[in-house]
């Protein structure tokens, strides 16, 4: 759960131990199955996915639920408050 972070609006998954085709059949899933538009980027020889910054909310609001409590700062602010039961930082009664 740990593999990956928000940059600019947009999701990294650090998926770096597969080959550019894993990554392209991935980002094929991820469009077809969820309309999750993702960028293959590379760094040397390794690669990562990006998903866009179109795509985020629709990402955030699937994998949501599945977010265990240690992690949930990796989501963005407001999402993180509404899952802790908080608004603005603040407990709500």
């Amino acid at each position: 759960m740990d593999d990956g972070s928000r940059d600019k609006g947009c999701i990294r998954i650090s998926s770096h131990n597969f080959n550019y085709s894993e990554h392209l059949k991935l980002q094929q899933m991820l469009n077809a199955k969820f309309g999750i538009k993702v960028n293959i980027q590379k760094a040397q020889d390794k690669f990562w996915l990006w998903i866009r910054s179109e795509s985020s909310d629709r990402t955030v609001k699937l994998i949501r639920p599945y977010f265990i409590p240690s992690m949930l700062y990796k989501l963005p602010r407001n999402d993180y408050f509404v899952l802790l039961g908080k608004k603005n930082g603040m407990v709500v009664g």
